[in-house]
């Protein structure tokens, strides 16, 4: 009898059982755990890493605190810390879990993935003169009865240093002077010599800083050259404004006195005086016009 009954009641459960049941819940996932676990997993914390990768740390940090900001995600922030080596001292084989450094320019690299080819800026520095010339001996020994007259123009100093050494700019037009005045003396004709420019050789000795993407100082120096681009438009802007005020008052006067030499001649014309239509000169308030008027009426009563 308690088979039956017992055989029975499967069948019962059998027949009001249901039949599909929840992925969700067959898979083990629960939202929370799910987030949690996604959230705070070694490799969820590696994929913001590598999108991280030539980045500043301090703004990624920041945004990930202000992304993070519930009390329950301070372990996020532990595991992203955790994963940076605080030990960086050269391009090393990284242990387990440290497998991303912070550069001098606190710039988050990684020991694994290949440097990205970053922008970089050529900054040219003029502390010293960087420019120079010298003679190009294989053209004045073409030419050696220029170089004959332009040794006798030049003197002893300045003649062994542009053939054996070599000139500051300053002297350059000087040369280029000499060596046209001996190569019209002899060869009158322009058409069988060379060029003046051509015996001398310019010397580059400019010194060049590099500064890469990611740097403080690359920034630095874009914003140094936007800034001072923009104060050359605004000036150039500045300077169109006063022309413009300028130009508008000289066609204004210019209106005036044509209009007053133009009012002349019309008066002229109808046999009208100089100071006919000119009115009463008077500099003051009206109440002591009023006042002085009313006394000159009075005088001119009594008078009477």
């Amino acid at each position: 009898m308690a088979l039956n009954s017992y055989s029975q009641i499967l069948s019962r459960d059998y027949e009001t059982a249901p039949r599909h049941e929840s992925m969700r819940k067959s898979s083990g996932y629960n939202s929370w755990d799910y987030d949690h676990y996604d959230r705070e997993s070694y490799h969820y914390v590696s994929r913001i890493l590598d999108n991280s990768v030539g980045k500043d740390f301090d703004k990624v940090f920041s945004d990930i605190c202000n992304k993070f900001r519930k009390k329950k995600n301070y372990n996020f922030r532990h595991e992203f810390l955790r994963q940076i080596d605080p030990y960086y001292r050269a391009p090393r084989r990284r242990w387990r879990y440290n497998g991303y450094y912070i550069d001098e320019n606190r710039i988050i690299r990684s020991y694994d993935a290949p440097e990205k080819k970053r922008k970089k800026v050529r900054v040219k520095v003029v502390d010293r003169p960087t420019k120079y010339f010298t003679a190009n001996t294989r053209v004045f020994k073409e030419y050696s009865g220029v170089k004959a007259m332009v040794l006798q123009y030049l003197g002893h100093t300045l003649s062994y240093k542009l053939f054996h050494e070599k000139l500051p700019m300053k002297y350059y037009y000087l040369v280029v002077c000499h060596i046209e005045k001996a190569l019209d003396y002899l060869y009158p004709k322009k058409s069988y010599r060379k060029a003046s420019s051509e015996f001398l050789l310019i010397i580059d000795e400019s010194e060049y800083v590099t500064y890469y993407e990611g740097e403080r100082k690359f920034y630095k120096y874009l914003a140094e050259t936007k800034d001072a681009s923009n104060k050359v438009v605004r000036e150039k802007k500045k300077k169109k404004e006063i022309y413009l005020s300028s130009l508008l008052n000289f066609i204004e006067a210019e209106r005036k006195n044509k209009e007053r030499l133009e009012n002349g001649v019309t008066r002229d014309r109808l046999g009208f005086a100089e100071d006919s239509f000119t009115g009463e000169f008077y500099h003051g308030q009206k109440r002591k016009k009023r006042k002085q008027s009313q006394n000159t009426e009075k005088v001119r009563e009594l008078s009477e």
